[in-house]
């Protein structure tokens, strides 16, 4: 499955579960917490940005990407975008490209995804030559 699809489409099962299972009450709660957890992973990402990125002038551009990307991340989630950002920079972009690689640091997404075949058991899957 492709990477982004897989993204997508754990997001709105996120979502149907989220509405199928919680009151309102609790969906209140649930969307409180994860703006406070998302809040909290962005303040750890962005320090860890500045300790690798200062020492070569890329700070500001890879937490515009980090920021897009958690923005991103709330929308597969089916929350609106909460972090600011300026345009992404395209040199940035160009390093996280995944054909080549195995995986991508900001958002650990591997590129070996593949889905998964199922057939039926039978009698005979049982059956052992011994």
């Amino acid at each position: 499955m492709d990477e982004s699809i897989h993204g997508v489409y754990v997001g709105l099962l996120s979502q149907e579960l989220k509405r199928d299972n919680f009151t309102e009450e609790e969906i209140r709660h649930v969307d409180e917490e994860v703006v406070e957890l998302f809040d909290e992973l962005l303040e750890n990402e962005i320090a860890y940005t500045r300790e690798i990125y200062d020492s070569i002038g890329l700070t500001h551009e890879v937490i515009d990407f980090v920021k897009y990307n958690a923005n991103k991340a709330l929308a597969n989630l089916g929350y609106d975008p909460r972090y600011e950002h300026d345009k992404v920079n395209k040199i940035v972009l160009n390093g996280l490209d995944t054909h080549n690689l195995a995986i991508d640091f900001f958002s650990q997404k591997s590129d070996k995804y593949k889905k998964a075949t199922v057939e039926a058991i039978t009698d005979d899957d049982f059956y052992f030559e011994g």
